[in-house]
């Protein structure tokens, strides 16, 4: 494949996605958010009423709950970001049925976690059924992940040790990467957004490490290392303070982790819903200054388009520092001898 192909088929996937994005992005925030935006001020004014209503006939204890409950429910609706919905959220907002939409609000980020997830297998497994000598395009972005990701993984952890843990990392990689891309596709919601999904993946890994440590190390080895591996008497008159301070550093990792991968994942969420919130609302101030008289308009001003360079970048730093935190926490638990005889030099042995 020369220069030349490949620079048009950039030109072509960049245009594709560019009309791509000015179509969803505005229309389905101005779609979704166009009936739920009066339903705030209905429940306060039905909550204004039943005040009213209560202080007429003198129930002061029930008008009481009742501005409680309206100020709790307000509060509510404050607390939902503006994200761009997703298909089961419209779903869920539009059927009646407590009970669908108690069901349709337990799986919403499972769903589409494991839709994700069995996108991202289907892709990769059929790439690979069958390898060629002259690979394509898809060959070809699978193999330059898989080189790039073993440098830095043996890099970190050694060859042998990184050829053991690299199935699990680079899979944990991938996998967090399309999830938090997922924003840009319409109707899908980025599960990385959402704590349980973070912290679920932080917890697996913690649990891995866990493990491996017991594995390599041994249980007296372990608590040997969490003691900060004391060789001498004032190393051993230290080892009560660092054993708990190790230990809590150990419960922090995947609190930081899964934090750090959610806070930013919905930050662009929520920027990106913004922009596309804003686009809508600028098309009427924009065709009263012309002179138009437009109702209703379903498409908006692309501003998000802004915020999508963006999201693209911070998805793949926080997938990289995803990874990288993992296998760093990998090598601190590794028995740190096999690091040192494989640098030792020859003459040392």
């Amino acid at each position: 494949m020369n220069k030349g192909s490949v620079v048009s088929n950039l030109i072509k996937y960049a245009l594709v996605a560019l009309v791509f994005s000015c179509a969803w992005g505005p229309a389905s925030w101005g779609q979704a958010h166009s009936e739920p935006a009066v339903e705030p001020a209905a429940h306060q004014a039905a909550g204004d009423d039943a005040l009213v209503g209560a202080h007429s006939v003198g129930e002061t204890h029930e008008a009481g709950h009742g501005e409680q409950a309206a100020h709790a429910e307000g509060e509510h609706h404050e607390e939902h970001p503006p994200e761009i919905p997703d298909l089961l959220f419209l779903i869920q907002n539009s059927t009646t049925n407590p009970s669908l939409k108690k069901f349709i609000g337990a799986i919403r980020v499972p769903f589409y976690s494991i839709l994700i997830a069995c996108v991202v297998a289907f892709w990769f497994k059929r790439r690979l059924r069958k390898t060629e000598l002259i690979p394509g395009r898809g060959q070809v972005a699978v193999e330059m992940y898989v080189e790039l990701l073993d440098e830095f993984v043996c890099g970190t952890l050694g060859k042998e040790r990184g050829r053991q843990f690299l199935p699990f990392i680079g899979t944990v990689a991938v996998y967090i990467w399309c999830m938090n891309l997922s924003c840009l596709i319409p109707g899908l919601v980025p599960p990385t957004s959402y704590p349980t999904q973070t912290f679920g993946l932080s917890i697996l890994v913690f649990v891995y490490v866990q493990f491996t440590a017991f594995r390599y190390q041994g249980f007296g080895g372990y608590m040997f290392h969490l003691a900060n591996e004391p060789r001498d008497a004032l190393g051993w008159a230290m080892a009560p303070l660092f054993f708990p301070l190790h230990i809590m550093g150990e419960l922090i990792k995947p609190v930081s982790l899964g934090l750090r991968l959610w806070g930013n994942v919905l930050g662009e969420d929520i920027l990106l819903g913004v922009f596309s919130g804003l686009g809508i609302m600028l098309v009427p101030a924009i065709t009263a200054l012309v002179g138009w008289h437009i109702e209703s308009l379903w498409v908006g001003i692309p501003l998000h388009l802004l915020v999508i360079p963006l999201v693209l970048l911070g998805s793949t730093v926080q997938a990289l520092v995803f990874t990288a935190l993992s296998t760093i926490y990998f090598s601190l638990v590794l028995p740190h001898h096999d690091h040192s005889e494989h640098h030792a030099p020859a003459g040392a042995h």
